[in-house]
């Protein structure tokens, strides 16, 4: 059966426990429970929370109706002469459509699109100096309209375009649930256009509906032809095919197996021109994945390092394009593979065929979440950390931040100690993950992705870097919810730049040093092993210091 599934595997042990996986659920009738709706395939007891988040399932049969509204729409665009798309989302509202630009654009004549996930007053005012105002159009996506982030950047950018235009709301577009804040507040403001998403599906699953669609394609993305590939995806894992040969179905059976037997770090290894293809899916396996004590942990990017540094708890998935390949990329995964390593291939026959892939990996990790026995739909533990976040944003919250253990690189014999500390009583099964709520510059990430494989040299332990707060909206809940085998540095830093936001009373640089306290907050009730570092007001500078303390440990 494996050869007929689009996809290599190397490891017959693994092979043998997902065909009897799939017999099972053959036998269970999965497929067609799946495309039923049923909810006890992951929880007897979440029946709506699961229904009502499976529109996912469908929405391809119904895309050609949105598609054609947002190329009716494009015309538009393509009249006023935009140059400039900027993207205000956070997770699920942003991913998708960044990954679907990054790798699909072809038409250098449509706007630049740029993505706005972070809080850190540098970045913001990194967007607006790369901008001209009048020659751009902001996309404020978010499925509830409430969230904090993206309210703050659509303040911020809509104070901005009233210096230039009588008429702002007129450079905005939403993409929302009907009838959310954010629907009321574009109909209020007299936004350009409302692009309404269906309620049923939830962000992380959103790459096919206007989330994903509508600034993508705006920004010259071959969205059409990548449409095509995923209905053929979705006919593949859909009745009257038998589970052993539905594909997505099979993936996720090997998935959840080699979770279960402790092979639960999942390293991606992909072209350079598919970058951005496993920074969807480190939201979509690790958000689904990681609750109840369970998961699978997405180790995104990170820099190779000699074999014998990597654990058993391993597994590689490497994505190819059809003569694409980098020669150094595939003598390292035939090397890996040498070893006894799990491996799995993916080869790309062109760029629209992502199409299938995204849709394959939906359908995965919905059926690794029903090995586990937990709901991919929902994000339990997400919630806590926005609670602290707006403790901290209190009145006395700028006092609770302080009280915060917090290694100041005005001691690095304490950071080098309290590094050393957490690093001592590791075992082969944990990770480090590094939470930077920095900037993210080329500088600072060369000098985090040297820090990563000192640490991989160092412990042989898997590595995770994210940048918060974005990181909050993808690998967040695994972090809380998943297992406890994580050690996590947080990064943060005192910059001395500051933006307020309009409106409200406020500034992006509080709203991010509460954004840091409330993650470490939720960390430490989860009884997370946590520490947080400040680099101070030169956050590159003081990262290459780190580099050279870890290098010492």
């Amino acid at each position: 059966m494996w050869d007929k599934l689009g996809f290599n595997f190397n490891h017959d042990k693994f092979k043998r426990k997902a065909e009897d996986r799939l017999i099972l659920w053959n036998r269970e009738r999965f497929l067609l429970r799946l495309w039923g709706k049923d909810h006890s395939l992951w929880d007897d007891s979440q029946e709506h929370e699961i229904t009502d988040r499976l529109g996912w399932l469908n929405v391809l049969d119904q895309v050609g109706k949105e598609l054609k509204e947002v190329k009716d729409f494009s015309q538009i665009i393509e009249k006023k002469e935009i140059r400039h798309i900027v993207l205000l989302g956070m997770g699920g509202s942003s991913l998708a459509a960044q990954m679907l630009y990054k790798i699909l654009r072809g038409k250098e004549s449509f706007p630049e699109l740029y993505v706005l996930s972070s809080t850190h007053p540098k970045s913001i005012r990194e967007i607006e100096d790369n901008i001209d105002p009048r020659k751009t159009i902001f996309i404020v996506s978010s499925k509830s309209g409430t969230t904090l982030e993206t309210l703050s950047f659509f303040r911020y950018f809509w104070f901005l375009i009233k210096k230039y235009s009588s008429e702002p709301g007129q450079h905005f577009i939403a993409v929302t649930d009907p009838g959310s804040h954010l629907d009321q507040l574009a109909q209020k403001r007299d936004f350009l256009k409302i692009f309404l998403a269906p309620s049923d599906i939830g962000g992380r699953f959103s790459a096919f509906t206007y989330f994903g669609i509508v600034p993508s394609f705006l920004g010259g993305a071959d969205i059409e032809n990548m449409i095509i590939y995923a209905q053929e995806e979705m006919k593949n894992n859909k009745t009257p095919v038998p589970e052993q040969e539905a594909d997505g179905i099979a993936l996720g059976a090997l998935l959840g197996e080699m979770a279960l037997a402790g092979k639960d770090k999942l390293t991606f290894v992909t072209d350079s021109s598919l970058t951005y293809f496993p920074y969807w899916l480190e939201q979509l396996i690790a958000e689904s994945l990681g609750k109840k004590g369970k998961g699978i942990v997405p180790v995104v990017d990170e820099p190779q390092a000699p074999i014998e540094c990597y654990g058993r708890d391993r597994v590689f998935i490497n994505i190819t394009f059809d003569n694409d390949g980098c020669n150094e990329t595939q003598q390292f995964v035939e090397r890996i593979a040498a070893k006894g390593f799990p491996v799995l291939d993916f080869n790309l026959e062109n760029k629209p065929s992502l199409g299938r892939e995204l849709f394959r990996w939906e359908i995965a990790v919905a059926a690794a979440g029903s090995v586990f026995r937990v709901n991919p739909f929902d994000q339990p533990d997400v919630q806590r950390s926005k609670q602290f976040t707006r403790n901290a944003m209190e009145k006395d919250g700028a006092e609770k931040i302080k009280d915060i253990r917090t290694y100041s690189f005005e001691n690095q014999d304490n950071i080098k100690q309290a590094i050393r500390g957490l690093l001592h009583g590791a075992e082969d099964n944990n990770y480090i993950s590094l939470q930077t709520y920095l900037q993210k510059t080329s500088k600072i990430n060369q000098e985090l992705e040297e820090i990563r494989l000192q640490l991989i040299k160092k412990t042989h332990l898997a590595t995770t870097l994210g940048y918060g707060p974005s990181f909050l909206h993808s690998s967040g809940q695994l972090h809380k919810g998943g297992k406890d085998i994580g050690l996590y540095i947080q990064l943060v830093d005192d910059p001395n730049f500051e933006l307020q936001v309009p409106e409200t009373d406020y500034s992006f640089l509080s709203m991010i040093k509460a954004q840091s306290a409330g993650d470490y907050q939720a960390l430490r009730e989860k009884g997370r092993q946590v520490i947080r570092i400040n680099l101070g007001e030169s956050a590159e500078a003081s990262v290459k210091t780190l580099k050279n303390i870890i290098q010492d440990l």
